[in-house]
């Protein structure tokens, strides 16, 4: 099981990433240490470590249209906030 201080430390890179590119200001280190944090903390099946890899894959040609690489950050900040959320109770008849 990952350590949830990894987890938060992991998504408080992708929100940083995020907001950066919301504000057309990415770099390639920020998204590498994002990208690192993330796979060290999130498995592979997991939404926020999959919108990442999606911005990673998208930033080449992102990060020379300011409008794409804004509407991107968009989607990477949904994808963190969704991170967020709790779990939802496998058993909804006994937890409620």
């Amino acid at each position: 099981m990952p350590v949830p201080h990894r987890r938060i430390a992991a998504m408080h890179f992708t929100m940083c990433l995020a907001m950066r590119a919301k504000l057309a200001t990415p770099d390639a280190t920020a998204l590498r240490l994002a990208v690192i944090a993330v796979d060290k903390s999130f498995g592979p099946e997991e939404p926020l470590r999959i919108a990442l890899h999606d911005f990673a894959d998208r930033f080449p040609c992102a990060r020379r249209d300011p409008s794409a690489l804004r509407q991107a950050g968009d989607v990477l900040f949904d994808a963190v906030r969704r991170a967020t959320w709790p779990a939802s109770d496998p058993r909804a008849d006994i937890g409620g």
